[in-house]
This record gives C-alpha cells, sequence and structure tokens, in this order.
C-alpha cells in the first residue's frame, strides 16, 4: 500500500483525491463529532474532510465503531452531519477516491466484526456520495469481482490513482487485477492484468506504473489458498527485490482503449541491484524506494523513458509516508522522541529534493490527503491523551 501518512500494513484504510469539488453538500441539524479515529477520509473541497465512521471518546468501551458520515473543517475541527453510508464498512477496509463532486468509496461491510478482529464474512461493496446533494449511490459490482462474502475479503482493494479522464483506478486483490470506475456513470472496466505479480503501483501522469514483487511465486486460482513465497516476508513486510522491474501502461483519456492497452517494460535501472520494495509517483516522475531508505533514490521519467538518480543529504523517504501534491510528492511523519529529522517534497518540474517541516501530530491510519491547496488529515498529539483531530499543513515555499 501506498501514498499514505501511515505505516503499512494491508488493513490500514486510504484516502486521496484529484480535482476537489467546492460544493455545500447537503447536511443535517445533527451534531458530528470530528474527535475520532476515523475508518477513511477523503477531500471535500475548501479545506474540509469527508469523514466516514470511526470511533470517538463518547463510544466508551462498546465493541462496535460508528458508522456514520460528516463534513469536517480540518482547520476549526467544526463538523456537520451527512447521510450516513448505505452500508457499514469494516473498521479496517476501505478506499476513497475524490473526482470533481463526488466521492467513491470501496471497501467491505462486515456486519458482524467487531473493532481489532478479523473480517471472516465481508462483502465487497461500493458508492459514491455526491457532495452537492448528500446523495448516496450504491453501485453494482461486476460479477467477476461480486464474490460470496469472506473470499479474500481483506484483499479487496487499494487505491492506485486518478486517470486524467477522472476514472479511479482501483487495484484488486493480490495478483495485482486493475479496474477504471468512472463515478459519475457507476461503470466498471477491467485493465490488462500486469504480466507478473505487483509489489507496489502508482499513477504518473497517464502512464500505470507497477512494480514486480518477486516473493510471488505461484499465485493459486482459488483466492483463500495462501499465496507461496519464494523469499518469505520479514516481520510481515515485502523484502525488496534485488533486480526492480518496472511495468508501465499508457491509460489515456478512453477507458475502452485503455482496456486493450499493452504493458511494456522500463529500461533497467542502474545498477540493476538496487534494490527497492515501493513506489512514489510525481508528474511524469516515478521514484524507486527503499527500505531501509538511502540518501540516493532512482528516478524513471515516463516522458522520456529515462532514468537518473536524485537524492539529497540526510534524505530519508519511504513509500508508506508519501503523498502526491500536483507535480510533486511529499514525506511526511510525526514527531519521534529523541530524533528531529525534516520532512521532504520531490519536485518533478525540477527534479530537486528540499527539506519541509515535519507534522506536529502523529498521522493516523486514515492517511492524509491533498485538496489543491494543503494536505489535510488526521493525527494524533503522542503527549497528550485526546483523541485523534483534524489537521491541515501548508507546504512552505522553496
Amino acid at each position: 500500500m501506498h501514498l499514505v501518512v501511515a505505516a503499512a500494513t494491508a488493513s490500514l484504510l486510504v484516502a486521496f483525491s484529484a480535482a476537489c469539488g467546492s460544493a455545500d453538500p447537503v447536511t443535517s441539524d445533527e451534531p458530528f463529532d470530528a474527535d475520532r479515529a476515523p475508518h477513511a477520509i477523503a477531500a471535500a473541497g475548501e479545506g474540509r474532510l469527508l469523514v466516514l465512521g470511526g470511533r470517538t471518546p463518547d463510544d466508551g468501551t462498546s465493541p462496535r465503531a460508528r458508522n456514520d458520515a460528516g463534513l469536517v473543517d480540518a482547520t476549526t475541527g467544526t463538523g456537520t452531519r451527512l447521510p450516513d453510508p448505505p452500508f457499514d464498512l469494516a473498521p479496517t477496509v476501505s478506499t476513497t477516491f475524490t473526482i470533481d463532486d463526488r466521492v467513491l468509496v470501496v471497501g467491505i461491510t462486515c456486519p458482524t466484526v467487531d473493532e481489532g478482529e478479523v473480517c471472516t464474512d465481508g462483502t465487497r461493496v461500493a458508492a459514491v456520495l455526491d457532495l452537492t446533494t448528500g446523495d448516496w449511490t450504491e453501485l453494482d459490482l461486476p460479477e467477476a469481482l461480486d464474490v460470496e462474502p469472506g473470499a479474500d475479503a481483506g484483499l479487496w482493494a487499494e487505491h492506485v490513482g486518478v486517470t486524467p479522464g477522472g476514472d479511479a483506478i482501483v487495484e484488486v486483490g493480490r495478483w495485482g487485477d486493475l479496474w477504471l470506475v468512472d463515478p459519475a456513470s457507476g461503470e466498471w472496466t477491467e485493465l490488462p492484468a500486469p504480466p507478473a505479480p505487483t509489489g507496489a503501483s502508482c499513477l504518473a501522469g497517464d502512464t500505470l506504473v507497477a512494480l514486480d514483487d518477486p516473493t510471488a511465486t505461484d499465485l493459486p486460482a482459488d483466492p483463500t489458498t495462501p499465496v507461496t513465497s519464494a523469499m518469505p516476508p520479514p516481520s510481515g513486510s515485502t523484502p525488496p527485490s534485488p533486480q526492480p522491474t518496472l511495468r508501465l501502461l499508457t491509460i489515456g483519456d478512453d477507458p475502452t482503449a485503455a482496456a486493450d492497452a499493452v504493458w511494456a517494460t522500463a529500461p533497467a535501472a542502474s545498477p540493476a541491484d538496487r534494490p527497492a520494495d515501493g513506489l512514489a509517483c510525481a508528474g511524469d516522475h516515478v521514484l524507486l524506494l527503499a527500505s531501509p531508505a538511502k540518501e540516493q533514490v532512482p528516478t524513471f521519467d515516463t516522458a522520456t523513458g529515462t532514468w537518473t538518480t536524485t537524492g539529497a543529504a540526510g534524505l530519508s523517504v519511504w513509500d508508506w509516508n508519501a503523498v502526491t501534491v500536483g507535480d510533486a510528492v511529499t514525506f511526511l511523519e510525526g514527531p519521534v522522541p529523541g530524533r528531529e529529522t525534516p520532512g521532504w517534497l520531490y519536485d518533478s518540474t525540477t527534479g530537486s529534493w528540499r527539506s519541509i517541516p515535519q507534522l506536529t501530530v502523529t498521522p493516523s491510519p486514515s492517511g492524509a490527503v491533498w485538496d489543491g491547496e494543503a494536505i489535510l488529515g488526521y493525527g494524533l498529539d503522542i503527549a497528550s491523551e485526546e483523541p485523534p483531530r483534524p489537521f491541515r499543513y501548508e507546504i512552505p515555499p522553496p
């Protein structure tokens, strides 16, 4: 999972934005408690967050999290309630896309799971919230995705990006199956499968980029069958590939043409044995990232098909805390006791890095989003016992 201001685990929530709407959605007079650990967030325009579900201090010891929705001002922390989602989202699996004045939510409904438990009878669901009316529309899933409850429920969907034509790219399951979703029409278009299992992916301009996962060897047809691995991942993480391979698929503006597109393989990075286990995209550039992080980052330009090496003294970045902000990408963390490190920004228009201030709070697992003017999200002050609160981070000028 990538482009999230949070630790990278398969159960985290992801939220991103593109062309955020600015209309005032229909709200009720009911209060909405903005102090919570949200299930998921999305940009809603004018410095506001759409907040889906979560747990508030008022819930006490209740084992069930909330299934409400609200609009929260990231600066003031005030919230107004929206109509509830049409299904019960599981606490740990949902992905959102903001496209114009609509928010697409793709997730799992798991009515019997409690906070901290594993969902074993989840059902895949998708819906669109119209920010201009406050209306929810549940989407029909393609037959290939409408599986029996519980089948691969925890490996439903990850956010990849939003195409220039306004379609969401959703990665489904551990095979790296890819779909385009039009939130206006509700249409799903299956993209060609990558030629190899995918370990990470992102969107650079109109090019979908996938990094091969060398740990997956034999992928069984039955999604409930464990995947065999040539190199068992340590501590649940994916080991870096000794020979990273990038796959490229041009998406463009036409979903029909994208469905017939053909994957290409990028030239090998130099040196070829540079390890990588993550990607981050900014403009037409793809950053090849590794853990532990290195000061020099192989950078591939999808427009020219060439590699360069970028970096800076003291640079330390990972894909799990990256947020794409237009033609740039930021890497931000919260305060770490006993350690002071800067945040970083890579600008694809200049091919350069610069340090930026870190966040003053520790981002929550619901991630962070770019709304066109600032990074918005939820964070926790680790020095206090207060619940997570919304934050707004303005990137300082060079």
